[in-house]
């Protein structure tokens, strides 16, 4: 029979890492979505106008300062972009309405606001030392890129010739002294779902604080879960909390994940977790209880020492796998002859 391997546990490391981030992500896009409610537009009417959702509408009707939202769209762009800007105006009409005023907006082209300076600069082309035809940029394209908003390359069709064309569509959001922005709307799906939480990210006193507790061999935050870090500091103030280090866990953060933890916690650890939870602050737990080797395939338990706190609050862990022909792909090499072939193959187990 073919030997086979089943990769190294640096490897397996990478996919469990891996798995958290992906948890990690869906709890927070969860929650988030229960935080500002479910976002479903329905369409009321024959000619394709959309409402918008309830969570939508009470966030901006309970605005007690006005925010400003500046849409930078390129006009007479070519399908499919040009229906995205068209809906996108529509959107924040109805943002506008249901405001009372305190929500307004402005849809600009940019080319339209480029002086004649400007538009004799768009005509000063030169080579650079490549070859490549090149310009000195304008005072609209330098004000945008400041902002954020970067121009984007589009094909468009000029009579029986595909020309490249440079567009915008972006949206800056302000309130007050703070702005947010939007670089690229790319298609509508989840357009309404990032307004929304943007502007309730303006408006509130205080942005939410995550803590991830680190050590205990868990993941690296900003390595091997540096894609979920951006994720969630688009809508939190993420931080790393090492309980080994501080007895008690600060009054100004608001949740706690424990991520990959395979080493026990000491009882002052897990003091200052429950004492934590018992003020009404939540916490997320993504833990395995077997670690399986892939080169052998044992069953080695891990020991995290946090069962007992977790059955308190009525949590039981189980010590099983669940078999998952979906799951991740680890690469798995076997001797063919005199050469060496190795193939990705679904990795089945899924520790419970």
């Amino acid at each position: 029979m073919p030997e086979q391997s089943f990769g190294s546990p640096r490897t397996k490391r990478r996919v469990d890492r891996t798995t958290y981030g992906l948890a990690i992500i869906g709890i927070v896009v969860l929650v988030n979505m229960l935080a500002i409610g479910w976002f479903a537009r329905v369409d009321l009417t024959e000619n394709g106008l959309y409402s918008l959702s309830e969570a939508s509408r009470a966030t901006v009707e309970n605005l007690e300062d006005p925010v400003s939202i500046r849409a930078y769209f390129t006009a007479d762009l070519p399908p499919p972009f040009s229906s995205t800007s068209r809906y996108v105006k529509d959107l924040l009409d109805e943002y506008a309405t249901y405001s009372h005023g305190m929500l307004q907006y402005q849809f600009i082209d940019p080319v339209e606001q480029e002086t004649e300076k400007d538009k004799a600069k768009k005509k000063e082309i030169r080579q650079d030392i490549f070859g490549r035809a090149v310009r000195e940029r304008t005072t609209q394209e330098y004000e945008l890129l400041g902002l954020g908003i970067p121009a984007v390359q589009i094909q468009v069709n000029e009579g029986d010739k595909l020309e490249v064309k440079q567009a915008y569509m972006g949206i800056v959001l302000r309130y007050r002294e703070k702005q947010e922005v939007i670089p690229l709307v790319q298609d509508t799906a989840g357009i309404e779902y990032d307004l929304t939480s943007l502007i309730r990210k303006l408006v509130r006193p205080k942005t939410p604080e995550i803590a991830f507790l680190t050590g205990h061999e868990g993941p690296d935050l900003r390595r091997e879960l540096r894609r979920t870090y951006g994720l969630m500091e688009e809508l939190y103030n993420v931080k790393e909390v090492d309980l080994s280090q501080e007895q008690n866990i600060e009054d100004t953060i608001d949740g706690i994940i424990i991520a990959g933890a395979a080493t026990p916690f000491s009882e002052a650890e897990r003091r200052a977790i429950d004492q934590f939870i018992m003020s009404g602050r939540g916490a997320v737990f993504l833990l395995d209880r077997i670690s399986v080797d892939r080169r052998t395939l044992s069953q080695n338990p891990i020991d995290h020492g946090l069962d007992g706190l977790l059955e308190h609050y009525g949590v039981k862990m189980g010590d099983g796998l669940v078999l998952d022909v979906e799951s991740s792909i680890v690469n798995v090499s076997h001797q063919r002859r005199f050469m060496q072939i190795t193939q990705p193959v679904p990795y089945p187990y899924i520790s419970v």
